[in-house]
């Protein structure tokens, strides 16, 4: 299942534990700090076609695209000319346990700040500074709270998104964990 709004990104939060991206030829830390920009946001309107949603300045932009095996488009915004690629029907399941892992890397309390997750990947030596993974058969886990204050939230996902399927082409895994600020999780009481 695609989803559209943020209220719909616990779902798409599981598809990102499920399923690949890959976002190619990309160096996402160039946006303009003025500009509004959120998106894509897939909405899976029938078992043939989607609809890519943005907000972008002022504006919502759609487009609809056919899927087949694959859902693939191009960035409408002002991620233009960045390729997208989504499983249309994500049938491979991780086990929920691994031995034997060499490395593992934790991070959580991201809260949307695409630029801080970035740098911290880059300088730990998890991707390169293009935002590939570089780190082998290492294990990268998201332990919550992607979500809630920043305001690139959805950059980070669709890069945590991308990062799972590069980190298996290596023998890595990166693991989603949802904290208590994602929409499903449990708010702490206080």
């Amino acid at each position: 299942m695609f989803v559209s709004t943020r209220k719909s990104l616990i779902a798409f939060t599981g598809i990102l534990v499920i399923s690949g991206l890959l976002l190619l030829g990309s160096d996402q830390t160039n946006i303009e700090a003025d500009t509004t920009a959120d998106g894509p946001h897939i909405y899976r309107q029938s078992d043939s076609t989607a609809i890519i949603f943005y907000l972008c300045n002022d504006s919502i932009i759609r487009q609809t695209e056919k899927i087949s095996d694959t859902l693939k488009f191009t960035g409408l915004c002002h991620d233009s000319g960045l390729e997208y690629k989504v499983p249309a029907d994500p049938k491979e399941f991780d086990p929920c346990r691994y031995n034997d892992v060499s490395r593992i890397m934790a991070l959580s309390d991201i809260h949307g700040e695409y630029e801080h997750l970035c740098e911290i990947l880059i300088n730990s030596g998890v991707v390169d500074d293009k935002l590939y993974w570089v780190w082998g058969d290492g294990h990268l886990v998201i332990v919550g709270d992607v979500f809630d204050r920043g305001d690139k939230v959805t950059e980070c996902l669709w890069l945590i998104y991308r990062l799972e399927t590069e980190a298996k082409k290596y023998g890595g895994r990166v693991h989603f964990l949802l904290g208590n600020h994602e929409p499903g999780g449990r708010e702490r009481e206080r």
